[in-house]
């Protein structure tokens, strides 16, 4: 064989282990990123639990401290008027905590029609809106009626209708037919819509209190005492129902904790039980009215 030959042969042989290493390299370096991206996403997803589980728990004791404050209303404790409180937790962790008397407000479900007028009509609203809009709540709420209103909102190029279902939030609410962003905005603040209670004639809700007095509604149920109360003649105290809202935030992270408790009795004597308990996680730049 020629020498020349020879040599070629060998150089185009070391040329392609080469090729092969630098492969060989990059297919290492390729797996190599892969390894490091998950474990940063590995980190990243670790931490937001840990952060979730430290906010949670705070948001919790939150919930307790609360319970404390209803439960014993000597001088110095909070009251139930839905003011935001921060409460000293750690450094790294912000707490707030706000408890509302869930009689303070109304309850558009199980609002009568005379009490949702008298509220629209504070509004702004003449009486024929105010009744049309109304009859349109209590027609989003009830089932059969649900039903005869759908073609009033297909009408209108709308592509929902009423559910015949109870209203969850005021996204439902401000769907009902006629109802404007401007009512909307008026009526949200008087709103619950986890409130199993008729609103107290002395709430201290002056909106409420004057749709009350407006309104057919204006006379207590029955069985309806001042707050904590014995029923007349029974000596059977009624629950008082109270929403309790914690807020635990840090940094980016937001945990909402929720609970809907009924107190009995007042003092060292009172007692509650916890009906609802639900949260709401939040990240950065979501859009909360709480601080």
């Amino acid at each position: 064989m020629d020498p020349s030959e020879h040599l070629r042969k060998d150089h185009d042989e070391g040329g392609f282990a080469l090729l092969a290493v630098l492969l060989a390299l990059g297919l290492l370096s390729l797996v190599v990123t892969q390894i490091a991206a998950a474990g940063r996403q590995e980190v990243r997803l670790a931490f937001a639990r840990q952060q979730r589980a430290t906010l949670e728990a705070a948001a919790d004791g939150g919930v307790q401290l609360a319970l404390f404050h209803i439960l014993h209303t000597r001088n110095g404790h909070w009251r139930d008027d839905g003011s935001w409180r921060p409460v000293p937790f750690d450094t790294d962790v912000r707490l707030a905590v706000s408890v509302i008397r869930m009689e303070e407000q109304v309850n558009p479900s199980g609002a009568s029609q005379s009490l949702l007028v008298a509220m629209i009509r504070q509004c702004g609203m003449d009486a024929t809106s105010a009744g049309n809009i109304a009859s349109a709540i209590v027609a989003w709420r009830t089932p059969g009626v649900a039903v005869d209103a759908l073609p009033a909102y297909r009408a209108t190029g709308r592509s929902y209708g009423p559910r015949g279902t109870s209203f969850v939030s005021m996204a439902d609410f401000s769907q009902v037919l006629g109802m404007t962003p401007t009512l909307a905005a008026c009526l949200a603040p008087h709103l619950s819509f986890t409130q199993l209670a008729d609103p107290s004639p002395t709430t201290t809700d002056a909106f409420v209190r004057a749709a009350l007095r407006a309104s057919a509604d204006q006379e207590p149920k029955k069985d309806a005492v001042a707050s904590g109360e014995a029923l007349q003649g029974s000596g059977i105290l009624r629950p008082v129902e109270r929403r309790i809202d914690v807020v635990a935030s840090s940094g980016a992270f937001r945990f909402h904790r929720i609970a809907i408790v009924d107190v009995t009795g007042r003092g060292e004597s009172s007692s509650y039980v916890i009906r609802r308990w639900f949260s709401v996680v939040e990240g950065a730049g979501s859009e909360n009215a709480i601080p």
